[in-house]
């Protein structure tokens, strides 16, 4: 069985082992191989200067400390972060102002953003997670306009892109992390990248006088816990001890192992400042205030010089992983995951509708050690309860997510059967309603519902939907529908629109759908015929016929498609006909419009069956309904000439066993007739076919 751990560390284990051969005979100063780091990653991010730090949440502090702001001043920031890096705003009498999270990208919400921002508001923190990119474009049109200082904290996102600009070079300076897990980790440590000197000068004049020499001790106690973690991590130990150890872990204590940090060591029990817990401070404590040393740097390089290839290889098992994966799973990520060419994949999230803890046992069981967020939601902290904000997609992401495992050294065989797992998983937590649809209760829109087809169904569900929606362009006859709904005590809304005006109707769509939190079943039933040979017909002609039969449905049915996938089910049925199989002459419009409607919904079905949601199409027949009275003739032919004399089906009993159809979650419906046989030849022996078709037209009326 194939087994993965939660994550491993990116400093090859050869150079933690020469690095605690070497640490006692050695002094912990600030030389050359931190200069030449800093050179590095100046020049890796296009930047003028870099100052390495002993951690980020000091880098911010003195960032925001060159800034010179005045007390009270508001700086924005996301809920999801470690506590200091609150603190390091609170000890400059700065105010933390926290920003809901986007679900889409997990970073700055742009609504909230736009709701929080006040006169007060000086500086903008983004902070980057999972290694997902946000739309930048959006972010500094915001920036630009509320005059507001960009800062960016990097430490999750190191190589990431927008439009092949990198993270990091957006704002007026960045902030990263060194420690362990991170794609650039050492020892601990920080860093500051800006290209403004005045910033640049001001940190390092300040932290040549305030930083201290490291404690050796506490980096040995580091660098010991760092060779443990590449240790149990190794693909052979790993396997073979460690994975059943956390089995044996998550058994007695499932809370505490899958809440572990990375890991993460007992270190933090001897460095409280490295705990994370969430305290209010008036100043760092003396461990925090050091210098980032010659041996932090050359460590730290090792990790550099493989970022590139560790970056193409994240995305590389991310591509293997979502190829394999079914599509209703993929929807459960961020959208903005699926953006390869920008995001550099240190976690890959997964927002679950289940219980999170039972999800991580069942995977550990199968051989995958899946996490969550270790990162607090701060701005519902009560140590910061001065600040506090209710931010309903932060507790979401917090409490909702997975970190699918990845890295480098991941093989494309583990990605597959880590893609397999899933997939297995959710076929099984399928909705046991798969096998029927009940239509009681339930949300109703139908088009077309003043008279025919659409008026049957109407009534014929009166006593068993919830909630009607109806549309249809005459006012009159759809008055009396509703008439006799809310006479049975029904509740009903109508719409009254044409069609044919496609351009409009996307906006009328919107308008409709942004009234109702949920929609169950959507019907298509309007439709219309002009009749007429091809060359009497007119382009018009042709983009009406369209419009109504099958943009409209198209409209219909994109627009309520994330609504049903939010719902987790949902049923969309089109009126197609026989004659979207089958051309007849002087029916090239209909034929036309009716072909699009059936090759449309053929694509649609397979689409939509992950997601638990049928894609219906009825082929009624010839129903005795107003539908020919009100067919326009255009040309030589005419009604005398054009009248089908097939057995009309009552629309009534059309609507009846469609109903029953539908409930048994049939995907076509069709009743056989002499047509199915007519259809049957039409594929088989096609002139046979068209002898049939003329000999059961009368065109003998007709100037042809």
């Amino acid at each position: 069985m194939i087994k993965l751990p939660r994550a491993r560390i990116a400093i090859p284990f050869s150079t933690l082992v020469k690095a605690l051969i070497k640490i006692p005979f050695i002094k912990l100063k600030r030389g050359d191989l931190n200069e030449q780091f800093e050179r590095s990653l100046a020049a890796f991010w296009s930047l003028k200067y870099c100052a390495t730090m002993p951690n980020c949440r000091v880098s911010l502090y003195y960032v925001l400390k060159s800034l010179r702001l005045q007390q009270g001043d508001e700086v924005l920031l996301t809920p999801l972060t470690i506590p200091d890096i609150v603190n390091a705003i609170r000890m400059l009498g700065l105010k933390p102002v926290f920003v809901d999270l986007s679900l889409d990208d997990q970073n700055i919400d742009i609504e909230d953003l736009e709701r929080k921002i006040s006169s007060k508001s000086k500086v903008l923190l983004l902070t980057y997670v999972s290694g997902i990119v946000p739309d930048m474009d959006l972010i500094m049109e915001k920036v630009r306009r509320h005059n507001l200082i960009l800062l960016e904290d990097i430490s999750q996102n190191y190589g990431s892109t927008y439009k092949d600009r990198l993270i990091g070079t957006f704002g007026v300076a960045s902030i990263g992390s060194f420690s362990t897990g991170k794609t650039i980790a050492s020892l601990l440590g920080g860093v500051i990248l800006t290209n403004d000197k005045n910033i640049y000068d001001y940190i390092v004049d300040s932290a040549s006088r305030e930083l201290n020499k490291p404690n050796k001790i506490m980096l040995i106690r580091v660098l010991v816990e760092q060779i443990k973690i590449a240790l149990a991590t190794h693909p052979i130990i790993f396997s073979c001890v460690t994975y059943y150890a956390f089995r044996l872990f998550a058994t007695l204590t499932p809370q505490s192992h899958f809440t572990f940090k990375k890991y993460s060591s007992k270190v933090v029990e001897k460095i409280p400042y490295y705990e994370n817990y969430p305290i209010l401070r008036e100043a760092f404590p003396d461990e925090a205030m050091v210098w980032f040393s010659d041996l932090q740097a050359e460590i730290a390089m090792q990790s550099f010089r493989n970022l590139t290839r560790s970056i193409r290889l994240r995305r590389d098992r991310f591509a293997i992983l979502c190829s394999n994966l079914n599509r209703d799973i993929l929807e459960l990520m961020p959208r903005a995951l699926k953006n390869v060419n920008q995001n550099v994949y240190w976690h890959v999230p997964l927002y679950l509708k289940e219980d999170t803890l039972e999800f991580k046992k069942r995977f550990l069981k199968k051989g995958f050690d899946i996490i969550g967020f270790a990162l607090r939601a701060c701005s519902m902290e009560p140590v910061f309860e001065e600040y506090y904000q209710e931010n309903p997609n932060t507790l979401l992401i917090k409490t909702n997510s997975v970190f699918l495992p990845i890295h480098e050294s991941f093989t494309e065989k583990e990605m597959v059967k880590l893609a397999k797992s899933l997939n297995d998983h959710f076929e099984k937590r399928r909705s046991p309603v798969m096998k029927r649809y009940n239509l009681d209760n339930k949300t109703i829109l139908i088009t077309g519902a003043a008279s025919g087809l659409g008026r049957c169904l109407t009534l014929n569900l009166a006593d068993r939907a919830k909630k009607f929606i109806l549309v249809d362009k005459n006012e009159e006859m759809l008055n009396e529908v509703v008439s006799i709904l809310r006479g049975k005590g029904k509740d009903v809304d109508s719409y009254i629109f044409d069609f044919k005006y496609i351009d409009m109707l996307g906006q009328k769509i919107d308008e409709i759908y942004n009234n109702y939190e949920q929609i169950d079943v959507l019907f298509n039933v309007a439709g219309m015929e002009i009749a007429g040979f091809v060359d009497d017909l007119t382009l018009d002609s042709m983009r009406e016929a369209h419009n109504v039969n099958c943009l409209a449905p198209f409209l219909f049915t994109s627009k309520i498609i994330p609504k049903m996938k939010k719902q987790g089910s949902g049923q969309i049925v089109s009126i197609a006909s026989d004659m979207g199989k089958r051309g007849i002459p002087g029916r090239a419009p209909y034929c036309a419009s009716k072909f699009s409607l059936v090759g449309f919904f053929e694509s649609l079905r397979l689409e939509l069956e992950p997601y638990n949601i049928d894609a219906v199409t009825v082929f009624p027949g010839v129903m005795n309904t107003n539908f020919w009275k009100n067919i326009r003739y255009e040309g030589r032919i005419n009604a005398a000439g054009y009248d089908d004399k097939r057995p009309r089906n009552e629309p009534d009993a059309v609507a009846k066993r469609l109903i029953k159809k539908m409930e048994k979650r049939k995907r076509v419906i069709s009743k056989f007739s002499p047509v199915t046989v007519y259809l049957f030849l039409n594929h088989t022996v096609p002139a046979f076919a068209d002898y049939i078709t003329k000999k059961s037209l009368d065109f003998k009326k007709v100037n042809l």
